[in-house]
C-alpha cells in the first residue's frame, strides 16, 4: 500500500547491499531463488511416485514422468523470471498461465517422441509446482514493502495523475518525504531508492546530493518510472530516454557465474590442493 507522509528522523544505516539494485532485479533475485528451492516439489513428487509404485498403485512410468517434468518446470520458472518486471497485477496472471502451459505442451511432447508416459505424474508435478509459485508470489507480495525517498515536493501529486488513487492504494510502496535535516547532517537514510522529478531545475546542491547518492549506489528513480512500474504503461514520451537510467544486475547471470566459480575450483582441486601443502 502506498503512503505519503513526512519523516522526522529516520533511522539511519549504511547502505544495504539490496539497494544496489533496482526493483524489478531484486524481485528476479527473488523468483530465482525460489525457483531453485522449487526443487524440492520435484524430489517430493518422485517420492510419491515411488511410494506408489512400491504399493502397486502406480507403474513405474510414474516416476519416469516426474523426471521428464523437470523440463517443463525450468520453462515455467524461466517465464516466471522473465516476467518479473511486470506490475503486480500482471504478474498474478501471468503466473497463471506459464505455469500452466508448459504442462499441456508436455503430453504433445510425448507423442511427438513417441514415449509412454502417466498422465497422472504431469498432474502430479503440475499441481505441486503451481502451489509452490502461489505461495511464492504471496510470500513476497505480503512481505516485501518498498520505501522510497522523494525531495520534489511535486513527486507524490505527479505520481497520483499518472496511475490514480487506485493503483496507489493497490500497490506494495512506501513514499516518503526526504527528511532535510538529514542531509544536512551528510548521512543517508535508508531505503530502496529515490523518486526525482525530472522537471526540477538544476542546482549546485541538488546536483551534489545526487552525486553523494550515486556514490553510494542508491538507486535513483523518475517519476515517469515509477509510474511504469505501478501501473505496466509507457510514460515516458516516444524517442526519450530517462535521463536516470542505471545498468542493473543480471541475477541469472551471477548465479550462473558462482556455480561455475565453485565447479572449476572443485574440479582443479586435484592441482592446487598438493601446492597448498608445500
Amino acid at each position: 500500500m502506498v503512503k505519503s507522509s513526512d519523516m522526522s528522523m529516520p533511522a539511519i544505516t549504511r547502505v544495504e547491499h539490496r539497494t544496489l539494485a533496482s526493483s524489478t532485479a531484486r524481485r528476479q533475485g527473488a523468483q530465482l531463488g525460489w525457483s531453485l528451492a522449487g526443487v524440492s516439489t520435484l524430489l517430493l513428487s518422485y517420492l510419491i511416485a515411488v511410494g506408489l509404485h512400491r504399493i502397486g498403485l502406480a507403474t513405474h512410468q510414474f516416476a519416469q514422468t516426474v523426471l521428464w517434468c523437470a523440463l517443463p518446470y525450468a520453462l515455467a520458472a524461466h517465464w516466471l523470471y522473465r516476467g518479473s518486471g511486470l506490475p503486480a497485477a500482471e504478474r498474478r496472471s501471468l503466473l497463471v498461465v506459464t505455469t500452466a502451459m508448459p504442462f499441456l505442451l508436455t503430453p504433445l511432447g510425448f507423442a511427438l517422441l513417441q514415449q509412454p508416459y502417466s498422465r497422472g505424474a504431469v498432474l502430479l508435478v503440475y499441481l505441486l509446482s503451481t502451489a509452490w509459485f502461489v505461495l511464492g508470489d504471496w510470500l513476497h507480495r505480503r512481505n516485501h514493502t518498498q520505501r522510497l525517498l522523494y525531495m520534489d515536493a511535486g513527486v507524490p501529486e505527479r505520481l497520483q495523475r499518472f496511475v490514480g488513487n487506485e493503483i496507489l492504494r493497490n500497490q506494495s510502496i512506501r513514499l516518503e518525504a526526504w527528511p532535510g535535516e538529514v542531509s544536512a547532517q551528510g548521512q543517508i537514510p535508508a531505503s530502496d531508492g529515490v523518486v526525482l522529478d525530472r522537471h526540477v531545475p538544476p542546482s549546485d546542491g541538488r546536483s551534489q546530493l545526487l552525486s553523494s547518492l550515486k556514490l553510494n549506489h542508491v538507486r535513483l528513480y523518475s517519476v515517469e518510472a515509477v509510474a511504469e512500474l505501478l501501473s505496466g504503461r509507457k510514460m515516458l514520451p516516444s524517442g526519450e530516454e530517462d535521463d536516470l537510467w542505471q545498468i542493473d544486475g543480471n541475477p541469472a547471470y551471477d548465479v550462473a557465474k558462482r556455480a561455475i566459480d565453485v565447479a572449476l575450483v572443485l574440479l582443479l582441486s586435484p592441482l592446487w590442493v598438493p601446492l597448498t601443502a608445500l
